[in-house]
């Protein structure tokens, strides 16, 4: 049986409307928590909302001061049904912000698998990278999102990207993400790559006694 619960949800103009939203598992997990995480990311932004809501009645694609545009601010949120509806609207999944982040990265930081699958399904690359030269699977990794990070690998994501030297899989071990290591390990990454001063993620699971990393490691 499914359980739901009534939420608001922002439309784009600013009103709202009460809907009834699936509350749905991972593990066999009730995802409250996700939910209210969400919450709070809404209730942070809320200033940026508001005024992105009111440039976008002139202009779906319109930009705040940095840059971002009511597709982004909501792939920040994770407010996967506003996302499709700016969409719908013809927002753009292209653009990108001051930093050279679009929505695929913003919704990769929220957490929010659906809105990243969403945006997917849109076309949104997995290859696209910021100013800083980050791609979305960098920032599941960091960001400890496993279902996230194992979605844009399907997707086309390289695992073993690296960032100042760094691969992936050493990020998640530095990071203590244990599911998002193993989901990198079964994908295929590659333990072996080296970082600048000439480590790897044997080394860095050694120093910081991460012993079920080392036991998915051996595997």
């Amino acid at each position: 049986n499914k359980d739901t619960s009534e939420i608001e949800s922002t439309k784009i103009d600013g009103t709202t409307d009460n809907i009834e939203e699936e509350k749905f598992t991972i593990k066999g997990e009730r995802k409250d928590d996700f939910v209210n995480q969400q919450k709070w990311k809404i209730k942070e932004l809320d200033s940026e909302i508001s005024e992105i809501e009111n440039m976008a009645k002139e202009d779906i694609n319109a930009r705040n001061s940095r840059g971002m545009t009511a597709l982004m601010i909501y792939s920040l949120a994770g407010q996967m049904d506003t996302v499709k509806s700016i969409i719908e609207s013809g927002g753009k999944a292209s653009l990108k912000s001051k930093d050279g982040k679009s929505p695929i990265h913003y919704a990769t930081m929220s957490g929010s698998l659906e809105t990243v699958k969403l945006l997917l399904w849109e076309g949104s690359r997995t290859s696209a990278r910021d100013s800083a030269n980050k791609d979305p699977l960098f920032y599941a990794v960091v960001n400890g999102h496993a279902d996230i990070t194992e979605t844009l690998i399907e997707y086309g994501g390289r695992i073993d990207g690296k960032i100042d030297g760094k691969s992936y899989l050493m990020l998640s071990a530095e990071h203590e993400h244990l599911e998002v290591f193993e989901v990198l390990i079964k994908a295929g990454a590659n333990p072996k790559l080296k970082d600048f001063d000439g480590h790897s993620v044997s080394e860095i699971i050694e120093k910081k006694h991460l012993l079920k990393f080392a036991q998915i490691l051996k595997k």
